[in-house]
């Protein structure tokens, strides 16, 4: 998988100070996680498809993959979209079935 830059937007980092105080930043890197491999999902799928997808960037209010500009086949857009959503579906069941 290529390179991929991660990008820390301020207001996240004051998202995650704000939880420090309030004592729950557990609850702020357990969101933080599970954004990126959300995203790492969609990219790692995307480059198995021959795209580039450059830059993740973590915000307030979850995270996005930058790319280049490019046109998809519909249908490799579809599965690039489910890509995350599965991802997380695959932890969550990982988890339950060890608990």
């Amino acid at each position: 998988m290529a390179k991929l830059k991660f990008y820390i937007h301020p207001l996240f980092i004051l998202f995650g100070v704000y939880y420090f105080f309030k004592g729950e930043i557990l609850v702020f890197l357990i969101y933080t996680l599970t954004a990126l491999l959300h995203e790492i999902g969609h990219s790692y799928i995307s480059h198995k498809y021959g795209y580039k997808l450059d830059k993740i960037c973590l915000m307030p209010y979850g995270a996005i993959v930058k790319n280049d500009d490019f046109l998809m086949r519909f249908s490799e857009e579809v599965i690039i979209a489910i890509a995350g959503p599965v991802l997380n579906l695959i932890i969550v069941v990982v988890i339950i079935a060890f608990w």
